[in-house]
Formats: C-alpha cells, structure tokens, sequence
C-alpha cells in the first residue's frame, strides 16, 4: 500500500481540475461506482426484472417494452445503498416507439426490489425520440439498497444504457474569502479569483495552495499611471496602456516610462507604521538599473535590476511620517515598463490587489472543519505538511488536529514568534508535550514535516529526518477536526500549502524517511 492510500485527509493542489480544488469546499468529488454492468456489456447480468415489462438486453443497452402500462415492472439491482448518504445517479434513456413524452422514473427499493416498500426519489425522467442523458442527486428512503427503473407508459418502449451511480462526497474543508484575489496562474499570469473560492498560486512555477490574512491596498490608482495620483518628474515621457508587450496579466494594460536616467514617478498615500511596497517592472531592453524609494525619504532606497522579464519588487520599510509613497526613480533613456503598484501596511508583501480609483480590501482566507471522529484517529497517528509561510516575521501559524469539543485535545504543528523555529505539540488535558526544533534555515521556503504520535511514542520529523523525540506523552481523545489555526480559531496559518495530510497510524521510521525526503 502506498503512503498516500494509507492517508485518510489529503489537501494538496495536486487535487484538482481545472484550478478547482477537490479538497476545499464548495468542491465535490464522487465515490466508487456502485453499479455493476451499467453499460449492459454483459447483457442484462446482475439485473432482475420485476413482473409487467418485457425487458430484453444487448451491448447497447436494455430495451423495455411496457405495452400494459405496468407501473410497478422494471428492472433492479442492489448496489448497497445507504439512507443517511447522497448519491448521484446518470442514465442514458431513449423513448424508442410510443409517446414522445413518455416517463422512465427510479425508484429506491429495499432488498430484492419487491413488495410496496419502494419510494420514489429524484425527478421523473423525460425522455424523446433522441437519446438523453439524465443526471440527478438523490437520497434512499430509510433502509433501501436498491435501485429500480419503472417505466409507466403504455405502449412504449424505452432503450436505458450507461447507468451509474456513485456516492456525493463533500470536499474536507470549509473555505471562505469575502472578497475576490488574485493568484498567480499555471501560465504565470494574474489573474482574478471569485469570492469564497480558494487559490492555486504558482508563484516560483510550482503550485500551492495560498492562504493571506486580510490586506489593503491604499494606492487607489493601481495601474492607472496616467492619474494625476502619479507625479512625473520633467524628463519622464509615458506611453500608456502600451501594446509593445503582454502585462503580467496577459493584457496589453502595462505602462511605458522613458527617463534621463535622474527622474521617475511617485504616489504616495496618508498611512503609518511599517508598510510593504511593490510594482512589477520589466525593461524594454536589455538590463537596466532603477531605483525604488519612499517620496518622503526616511527609508533605504533599493537598487533593483530591472531585465527584459517581469519581475515584482519590493520595498518593506516605515520612513517615519504620517505620509509614505513608493517612488520609481533614475528611469533611463532606453526605458521600463511598469504594473500593479501596491502599498499595504504589514511586514510582508501579499498577492496583488488591483485598485481603480479607491483603495481596496481582500478579504482573509480560512480554511477550516475538514475531517470527522471516522478519518481522524486518536490513539495514534501522523500530522503531515509540506508548506511555507508568507514572513518570519514573529506571528504564530498553526495547523492543528483538534477535538472540537474540547481543544485542549489536540495535535499542532506551527511556526513561532522566534525566527525560523517549529514546534510540534501533542496535548491532552492531563498536560502534553512539545517538541521545538531550531535547525529551520528558512520558514520562508518549503520545509516538510511530520508529527508521529502515539502513546509514549512520539517524534518531528522534518525534511528527511527524525530531529526529536519523546516517550514519556499520551494522547488526546476524540480528535475530528483538522484546521488552519491554532483549534479556537486564533494563530491563523498564512502562507502556502503544497500538501497536507493526516494518517490514521502511526507510520515507519522508513515510511516517515519517504514522507518528508
């Protein structure tokens, strides 16, 4: 058995189609098929016909001949269903000769298909002279097991073929944001994500999910250079909306500059305290030098290396005042191209926020409740994580397994006040255990770690090696819950996610080596 099948909570942006997370809510993803012979392959095998049709089978399907009208003949077949679950049913239906109306209905049965205690579920199915696939969630009425299509048309004759029905599984995690954002796609461009729907940023060229506290943008003219927000200094000659090359985002909406090599452009808003800088720039040939500063002085002015390839720059820095700016300067002759200005006040650079005449918020992003008492064992098992946070910059991220009804119950994973440290906690409420690890070069880059626990049996793995243990700790009890957060709701993690995963056993040292190598 491979390591992932013995996983029981898998989050990782590998989980997906067409940027859509299986593992995120509203997400939903299907259980194994439960029918069997639903192409009729093998003629009519593993179906049973119920009196009053006449039902005959090839490899195209199953042809009913329902000339008395009977509405309780059909055909069934038990696929184990269960009343406390939802399905999806897909039938393919064919009204061959009779009415151009006629109905084909399922019923739900109990086992073997007989008696009065089938119950209609669902929606009648309409079908013509063309054949219609039909598609449709239903739920079992209390102790059916079976399936029964009925068809109550007299003389008509239906053809029924590709039948399946699968289990609805709901995605682990709730997620909200109640604000669009923007991440970065698998082309390289921006791109704008709706309210509530989580991100895939392949920011570096590789993908993960991206989870950001709540940010502004106080620059209220984003990209709008041409608004008179944005001073030009004598010598600066500007080509707006320039369709010499492709913006970060894939339109023609970026803005060329041409300098004397001494002036530049500047915008500058009321705001305080320590505050991130950025804006893409890209030369239009060759590699130039710029510089990137604060309008009112008070911080280090950056050097940047501006090459014929997009890049974001950044500037983090408090000059003092009550008013601050982000000012590109030394533009030269040759020329730069600029995008997506951003001034934010926090330690750290978040993804993109365009903004169009006011500032604008991006909501937090929180992923939470994923897993129950059945995927979540207490008496041992393994917390799993490949991420990176946004900063080292002292704010607490936890990833926790917790009880919900009792949160001294739990097991964390987390990145600390102190630079580049991890701890892992395992905690009942008869006290716990904590394992803190210092060796981290770079909370910032993606690190993985494992969280081995069982009952004097625990240790940290991280990145291909077991660097601390511990025999002297118990368990919690009635874990069911994994989260992006400390279990209360508070310490919320920020930052990328390539994979998440939680083992109901305790894995091998081998299997723990594999894991995070």
């Amino acid at each position: 058995m491979s390591l992932l099948q013995k996983a029981s909570i898998i989050t990782t942006p590998t989980a997906y189609a067409e940027d859509f997370l299986y593992s995120i809510k509203p997400a939903i993803v299907f259980g194994d098929e439960l029918v069997t012979n639903g192409d009729f392959s093998g003629g009519s095998a593993n179906w049973t016909a119920k009196s009053g049709v006449i039902v005959s089978a090839d490899s195209s399907g199953l042809v009913f001949d329902n000339s008395t009208g009977n509405s309780s003949g059909g055909v069934y077949q038990n696929i184990g269903l269960d009343d406390t679950r939802t399905y999806q049913m897909t039938a393919t239906i064919q009204l061959l000769t009779g009415s151009s109306n006629g109905t084909f209905i399922l019923f739900t049965s109990t086992s073997g298909g007989t008696g009065q205690s089938d119950v209609y579920v669902g929606s009648t199915l309409i079908v013509g002279g063309d054949a219609v696939t039909n598609t449709f969630p239903f739920t079992p009425a209390s102790g059916d097991v079976s399936i029964q299509f009925s068809c109550d048309e007299s003389n008509a004759t239906y053809k029924v073929s590709n039948i399946s029905v699968k289990e609805i599984i709901n995605a682990d995690f709730d997620f909200t944001r109640a604000s669009t954002a923007t991440r970065v796609n698998e082309e390289g461009l921006i791109e704008e994500v709706a309210i509530n729907t989580p991100r895939i940023d392949f920011t570096g060229g590789t993908g993960s999910i991206l989870l950001e506290p709540s940010r502004t943008n106080s620059l209220p003219f984003s990209n709008d250079f041409s608004n008179a927000a944005w001073s030009k200094e004598a010598n600066i000659t500007a080509t707006y909306n320039t369709t010499e090359t492709l913006s970060p985002d894939g339109t023609y909406n970026a803005s060329k500059f041409v300098g004397n090599g001494t002036d530049g452009l500047f915008d500058a808003v009321a705001i305080t305290g320590i505050i991130s800088r950025s804006v893409y720039l890209k030369s239009v040939t060759g590699t130039v030098t710029v510089v990137l500063k604060d309008p009112y002085g008070g911080v280090t002015a950056k050097s940047l290396t501006v090459t014929e390839e997009w890049q974001r720059f950044e500037l983090v820095e408090d000059n003092g005042g009550s008013s601050q700016g982000l000012w590109i300067d030394d533009i030269p002759a040759s020329g730069i191209y600029m995008y997506g200005a951003q001034i934010e006040a926090g330690s750290y650079t978040t993804s993109y926020i365009p903004t169009n005449g006011t500032t604008v918020t991006r909501s937090a992003d929180a992923a939470n409740n994923a897993g129950n008492s059945d995927l979540i064992n207490s008496t041992e098992g393994v917390l799993y994580a490949e991420i990176k946070a946004l900063a080292n910059d002292g704010v607490n991220r936890v990833i926790t397994i917790v009880n919900s009804s009792s949160t001294l119950n739990r097991i964390r994973l987390y990145y600390t006040t102190v630079d580049n440290r991890v701890i892992a906690e395992i905690r009942n409420s008869s006290g716990g255990i904590l394992m803190i690890y210092n060796g981290l070069a770079d909370v910032t880059t993606f690190n993985k770690f494992a969280v081995k626990y069982k009952n004097n049996d625990a240790a940290l793995w991280v990145n291909g090696t077991e660097v601390l243990t511990d025999t002297t700790g118990g368990v919690p009890t009635g874990l069911n819950k994994l989260v992006f957060d400390d279990g209360s709701g508070s310490d919320d993690y920020y930052g990328d996610a390539k994979s998440l995963m939680v083992f109901k056993e305790a894995l091998t040292d081998e299997e723990l080596t594999k894991l995070t190598s």
